[in-house]
């Protein structure tokens, strides 16, 4: 194959500054701070950030204080980089990935190992940079909240094939018409006349069309060793499995 790949009309492997000072990079558990001044607060990074990318002084103390307030880090700020929580360092790196305000981010696993709390902190700061800037976000996960909060446009890889590439809603009419059931039991051992269902601890979730959950619900409330039946919409993470499941039967036919 043979062609060109351009990002916003450049030549990506080129590396011109112009292109550089438009983009960022971050990784969930290693960035520019982690690797140049892991002994020093992040405040000193930031600094060193401010003079790579000749940000005037009221932009960058603006932002600073700005970002830093969304992200709840600003008591964190003079705090050696290595004395931080896993989710405090995160939150100081995606700053200082953005103080200079890329148009072009690429952030992979970006709330991997953190807390309910600091995941949300970090989706909202991102839909609030999305959309007061106008930049292009693109996500690479295998967390599906993440794709879930964050996601317009939702890309699903498989084997080194394209799955699917539409906008979220597309891909959740996937399951339309379907059903979640999560069926908490005394133990696995409680054995229910369906198909595909999985276990999460004590819990037993699978989907079902619409028209046979009044079936389904009442055969199953029967059973012995069935402690409560919960319905509701299919969670994200079932449309991609389904989308899984459905190239794995292609390969199989």
């Amino acid at each position: 194959d043979e062609g060109n790949v351009l990002v916003d009309g450049f030549v990506p492997w080129e590396r011109k500054e112009t292109f550089l000072n438009r983009i960022s990079f971050f990784m969930g558990q290693r960035g520019f701070l982690g690797v140049t001044v892991w002994d020093i607060p992040p405040v000193d990074g930031f600094r060193l950030i401010k003079e790579i990318y000749g940000i005037d002084e009221e932009s960058y103390r603006e932002r600073v204080e700005r970002f830093s307030e969304i992200l709840n880090v600003k008591k964190l700020l003079k705090t050696p980089l290595r004395k931080l929580s896993l989710g405090e360092r995160t939150k100081v790196e995606l700053i200082a990935s953005l103080l200079h305000l890329p148009e072009f981010i690429l952030l992979d696993e970006p709330t991997i190992g953190m807390d309910v709390i600091s995941q949300k902190r970090i989706w909202d700061f991102l839909k609030e940079y999305n959309n007061e800037t106008g930049a292009t976000i693109l996500i690479t996960s295998h967390y599906t909240r993440d794709l879930e909060e964050l996601g317009k446009r939702i890309m699903v890889l498989h084997k080194g094939k394209i799955l699917f590439d539409g906008e979220k809603k597309q891909l959740q009419e996937k399951v339309k018409g379907m059903r979640e059931f999560r069926v908490r039991c005394r133990d696995r051992n409680v054995k229910l006349p369906v198909e595909g269902y999985r276990w999460e601890e004590d819990t037993a979730v699978f989907n079902a069309p619409d028209g046979e959950v009044k079936e389904i619900a009442f055969t199953i409330a029967g059973i012995d060793g069935v402690i409560d039946i919960h319905i509701e919409d299919p969670a994200f993470e079932d449309v991609i499995r389904r989308v899984f499941k459905e190239a794995d039967n292609e390969e199989v036919s």
